[in-house]
């Protein structure tokens, strides 16, 4: 007889292609003694009379914002899986989604303006007009636990007013003076950006290649010793900030000092002498992160929050009015939070939407993302 031996074992990842389903709901009924008819429970639904359900809800909105996908692609590739909806249909499961996690969207705005450090950034965003497109924008928030995004007509300076109120903390921006009603001796504290700072002196390289290579360079030094604190651990410790005056400060003293005696050589309309006003004119701001470990050295963080916003630029290109920025201000918060918490942005998409309109109002705070748990899932066969 043979002797057996343990299987071989491998794996295969194999993909699933997704499917559409049209469930069929039955609702009971019974007439009482008195002729009332009385009705079993309805099935959930987003909305009043939504004929979608959730999960398509949540595709279309997810797809949007995460993944920056015109609607026409996803027409596309819904019909692929077997339903075929209009543009118009895929807008409204859009739009309706929006509206419905509003009170969410509100919520995390109000938890970024009591945030002691938020990061900003604006981007344009096209609105579609009569005769051309408009440049709206759109604005990103970044604090501790939120990415949040706020659409407004104009670049002016009455949105993040409007957001960040009177609140006190400390704002990290680049040198736009839109923020400048924010950031003033009663509310907030101003800190600088050093990568914007560099990015001016890159500029430089080709016509002051050795004045810009040395900024770039000491720029370098100081990141370097950002690694140091990270690879001991000590990042946004006291310890971080000994190590900031020890290193840090001796490099920006020197370079400044540099700087301050170049000034006066340098054409001021050249790359390099916008790149030295630029440094020295920000440089109350950029220095802030010596005082303080847990400021960072740079606005990079809400930076690459913009990037999905400069991607739909490329594909959907424009919103079509003031309202649809809104709405798409608030899926792209709910989607960069979900994915800054680890959460599926689909999944609770879908959970949430049919789950706010009748949560109370004083538990909201329970379907924020990092909060959130999913109820028992629905049938999963036809």
């Amino acid at each position: 007889p043979f002797e057996a031996l343990p299987p071989e074992v491998s794996f295969q990842v194999e993909l699933i292609p997704s499917r559409l389903v049209r469930y069929r709901f039955e609702v009971q009924r019974s007439v009482c003694p008195n002729g009332h008819i009385l009705l079993g429970p309805r099935p959930v639904r987003v909305g009043d009379c939504s004929h979608y359900g959730p999960a398509l809800h949540a595709e279309v909105t997810v797809s949007k914002a995460t993944d920056a996908m015109p609607v026409h692609r996803l027409a596309r590739r819904l019909a692929r899986a077997g339903l075929r909806l209009s543009r118009s249909a895929l807008n409204d499961l859009w739009h309706r989604s929006a509206t419905l996690l509003r009170p969410v969207y509100q919520r995390l705005l109000e938890l970024v303006k009591a945030s002691t450090y938020v990061n900003a950034d604006e981007t344009s965003q096209p609105v579609m007009a009569p005769e051309h497109c408009r440049n709206g924008f759109m604005w990103t928030f970044v604090a501790s636990r939120i990415i949040a995004y706020v659409f407004s007509p104009s670049r002016s300076g009455e949105t993040p007013k409007q957001l960040l109120g009177d609140s006190t903390g400390r704002l990290q921006v680049d040198g736009y003076t839109g923020y400048n009603g924010v950031v003033t001796p009663d509310r907030r504290i101003r800190d600088g950006c050093l990568a914007h700072v560099r990015r001016y002196f890159v500029k430089a390289l080709d016509t002051a290649r050795e004045h810009a290579d040395h900024a770039i360079h000491v720029i370098g030094q100081i990141y370097a010793v950002e690694y140091e604190a990270a690879g001991a651990d000590i990042l946004g410790t006291d310890a971080h900030r000994l190590l900031r005056q020890e290193k840090s400060r001796p490099l920006l003293e020197t370079w400044k000092s540099h700087l301050e005696a170049l000034r006066p050589e340098v054409p001021p309309k050249s790359p390099l002498g916008a790149a030295i006003r630029y440094t020295l004119n920000q440089w109350t701001y950029v220095t802030h992160f010596l005082d303080d470990p847990k400021v960072r050295l740079d606005n990079n963080v809400s930076e690459a929050a913009l990037r999905i916003i400069a991607l739909g630029r490329d594909t959907f290109r424009w919103v079509g009015n003031d309202d649809a920025g809104e709405h798409l201000a608030i899926i792209h918060t709910i989607a960069a939070t979900c994915a800054l918490h680890g959460v599926s942005p689909n999944a609770y998409v879908a959970d949430v939407i049919v789950r706010v309109a009748s949560h109370p109002t004083a538990e909201l705070d329970d379907l924020l993302p990092w909060n959130w748990l999913p109820t028992s899932p629905g049938p999963t066969t036809p």
